[in-house]
């Protein structure tokens, strides 16, 4: 994928503004994930629904973070090698930052820029 396809579906994939590097690797070299904005409504109503004691198997597909993430930066990072189960397994190393955003302990920045850090250290060579 040319640099260009990759930085115009980098900008099109987020409009929070902030971004976080994927690292000094040649092929993602001066590429960003852009941080989208916060999702606020499904953070209150997974926060909801894990303290009310739902196992995290079983709460329905809108209140997945994986899937509202991948939909953001899935068209960046299919195209370099990372495939959904990647992305998942990256966030599922993250969830205790996931834990600490849900309860209010993490700003979305945070969460997210880490969760970008994770991903840029497993992307392919």
């Amino acid at each position: 994928m040319s640099a260009d396809a990759i930085s115009a579906a980098t900008e099109a994939a987020g409009s929070g503004g902030d971004t976080a590097p994927l690292g000094d690797r040649p092929d993602v070299d001066g590429f960003a994930l852009a941080i989208p904005d916060e999702p606020s409504e499904l953070k209150v109503a997974l926060r909801r629904a894990l303290l009310d004691g739902r196992p995290p198997a079983g709460l329905p597909v809108d209140l997945d973070v994986a899937a509202w993430l991948w939909g953001t930066w899935g068209p960046v990072l299919g195209p370099l090698g990372f495939g959904r189960d990647q992305f998942t397994d990256a966030l599922g190393a993250n969830q205790r930052e996931l834990w600490l955003w849900l309860m209010g302990d993490r700003q979305w920045g945070q969460f997210a820029s880490g969760l970008v850090g994770r991903i840029s250290r497993r992307l392919p060579r």
